[in-house]
């Protein structure tokens, strides 16, 4: 995985990340659904904790499939989790995603993160604060566990590792261009009402209106919004966004919009970049959905 100055400065700001280690992977469960089987994980991936994931496949036979890592949200849902995959929060789209993107021929993978699921045995703010005394901050750990479910991926027989893309909504929209502009090995990006454009929601003081998880001590005094997720380019990026989304300012979309338009312009790939705007909140729409699958459909 190449890595620019740029994007070193960027791991740097995300705290002490574990050495990376071996991998080992116990298979809890296999279930079979309807229209598609269900592998329930433990995953040695940080040299802290196992993280329980859920890994999603067609029933077909197929020796390789292009496969998407699935991030979850927030919503203060901490019960959730990697469960959102099967089914859906309030705010999304009814049909879980593990139907619809198994419907379209592509494995999911998605894991617990810290918190949440059956990692949420401690509080968040305890998690944070404890990881804060030792010179980690979560959303460095949180990226770190994504970018590791990523290295499993590799090592499945049945993933065409040459497609990988990286899907969510809300947190797990924020998770998939943070992952993407990290982690070239990922060819596709679609994010869900994610795009927080920093200054904009320090200028309009809505900073209240998200989790601390996601902050980053330093980030704003070396890298704007827009020029964190300009390391996806040229790599096809959606933005699926709500014109009405309180936690994601209109005017701060604007600026990330113009600023990456330019950027794929200039490299000659305009179709590669896309922001759809929806007369929505803070939700995934039917619209959304059908959206994120031709996006899926024409680059994955």
């Amino acid at each position: 995985m190449k890595i620019t100055k740029e994007k070193q400065k960027l791991w740097q700001l995300l705290g002490d990340l574990p050495e990376k280690s071996k991998i080992s992977v116990t298979t809890l469960f296999e279930r079979e659904m309807e229209t598609y089987i269900v592998e329930e994980l433990l995953l040695s991936i940080n040299s802290r904790e196992d993280v329980p994931a859920y890994f999603v496949k067609p029933k077909n036979k197929t020796k390789k499939r292009p496969t998407v890592l699935f991030n979850h949200s927030h919503g203060g849902l901490y019960d959730m989790g990697k469960k959102e995959l099967l089914k859906s929060s309030p705010y999304l789209y009814e049909e879980a995603f593990a139907k619809t993107l198994t419907d379209l021929g592509y494995n999911v993978l998605c894991l617990d993160m810290w918190g949440f699921g059956e990692r949420a045995g401690k509080a968040q703010t305890e998690i944070f604060k404890e990881m804060l005394w030792n010179g980690e901050f979560l959303w460095g750990m949180m990226i770190y566990d994504s970018i590791r479910g990523i290295d499993y991926l590799f090592e499945r027989e049945d993933v065409d590792s040459t497609r990988i893309a990286t899907m969510g909504m809300s947190m797990g929209g924020l998770m998939a261009w943070w992952v993407a502009a990290l982690d070239e090995r990922i060819s596709v990006c679609i994010d869900i009402t994610a795009q927080v454009e920093a200054r904009t929601l320090v200028k309009q003081r809505r900073l209240d209106s998200h989790g601390f998880y996601s902050y980053v001590p330093g980030l704003l005094k070396h890298f704007e919004t827009a020029e964190i997720q300009s390391f996806i380019a040229p790599r096809p990026h959606l933005s699926l966004v709500g014109e009405h989304d309180l936690l994601t300012p209109y005017d701060g979309l604007s600026i990330i919009d113009e600023e990456l338009k330019k950027i794929y312009e200039e490299m000659g790939i305009a179709h590669h970049w896309k922001m759809s705007c929806y007369p929505c909140g803070h939700i995934e729409t039917a619209g959304m959905r059908a959206e994120a699958c031709d996006f899926l459909k024409t680059y994955l």
